[in-house]
C-alpha cells in the first residue's frame, strides 16, 4: 500500500505544481496555513510548490484530507479522479488488512513541531480487528475532527496500544469531543483508557475503583438507615 501511496502522492504533486505558480506561492502556503496550522513551522523553508507538497505530505496511508483540501480550494480537475481510485484502494485495504500485522509499525514519520500525543488503549486482540475498525475509532471519537488525526504507531501489551498525532490548538476541543462519545467508545471499541495531551480523558481501572468505592458507600449509608428506622427492621422481620 505504500508504494500505491507513494505513485498517488508523485502524481498528484506534479498536477498541483502545474497549476499553482511561483508568484502564488505566498498565497499557497497561507492558504495552508490557515486550514492546517500544526504545518506553519514547516512550511517557513519552503521555496517551491513541491517543497509545500512534500510538507503537507502526513505520510499517514490512511489520512490524505490535506491533498483533498488542495486540489479542492484550487479545482485541479485532473487529480480528483485519482483521489477517488486511491480512497478506493484505500477503502479495501482496511477492510482486509488485520492490526495484527500492523503492531509496532509506523504507520507515520511526520513530527510536527506543534502536534501533541493521543494514546488510546483497547481491550482488543489484533488478530480479530482490522484497519478500517481503527478509522470508525477516530471517526466516532472525534466526529468532525477526525480529520486532524494522525494514526502513528500500534503497539500491543496486555491489550493493544495506539498512538495519534494532533495538532495542539485542538487540544481542548478533542477532550470535549471525546468526553461526549466516552460511551460509544467503551461499548464499541472497549476503551481501557485515552489520553488526549496531557489529560487523561479516560481510564477503566481508576473508573471501576470510583464505582466499588461509591457502591460500598452506598450499601453503608443503606445499612446505618436501617438501623436508624426500627419500623422497616420490624416489617423485614415480619416477612
Amino acid at each position: 500500500m505504500r508504494g500505491k501511496f507513494g505513485a498517488f502522492y508523485y502524481e498528484v504533486t506534479r498536477l498541483v505544481s502545474h497549476t499553482i505558480r511561483v508568484n502564488q506561492l505566498e498565497d499557497f502556503i497561507e492558504f495552508l496555513d490557515d486550514c492546517y496550522p500544526e504545518l506553519g513551522p514547516n512550511l517557513t523553508s519552503a521555496a517551491t510548490v513541491k517543497d509545500v507538497m512534500k510538507v503537507i505530505k502526513t505520510k499517514c496511508i490512511i489520512n490524505i484530507a490535506p491533498v483533498k483540501e488542495v486540489v479542492s480550494f484550487y479545482n485541479i480537475t485532473e487529480a480528483k479522479p485519482l483521489i477517488m481510485e486511491y480512497k478506493a484502494k484505500l477503502e479495501k485495504f482496511c477492510h482486509k488488512l488485520k492490526l495484527q500485522f500492523l503492531v509496532d509499525k509506523k504507520l507515520s514519520t511526520s513530527d510536527f513541531l506543534i502536534c501533541e500525543t493521543i494514546e488510546f488503549v483497547l481491550d482488543w486482540d489484533p488478530a480479530e480487528h482490522l484497519l478500517n475498525d481503527i478509522r470508525r475509532l477516530m471517526e466516532k471519537a472525534f466526529k468532525g475532527l477526525s480529520r486532524r488525526i494522525i494514526v502513528k504507531s500500534m503497539h500491543k501489551g496486555n491489550s493493544i496500544i495506539i498512538i495519534c498525532g494532533a495538532p495542539s490548538h485542538l487540544m481542548n476541543a478533542l477532550q470535549l469531543r471525546a468526553r461526549d462519545n466516552l460511551t460509544v467508545l467503551q461499548e464499541e471499541f472497549a476503551l481501557m483508557r485515552l489520553k488526549i495531551g496531557h489529560c487523561t480523558v479516560y481510564d477503566r481501572t481508576i473508573r471501576n475503583k470510583e464505582l466499588k468505592i461509591v457502591a460500598e458507600e452506598i450499601e453503608m449509608c443503606e445499612g446505618e438507615l436501617m438501623k436508624l428506622n426500627p419500623y422497616h427492621n420490624d416489617k423485614k422481620s415480619m416477612n
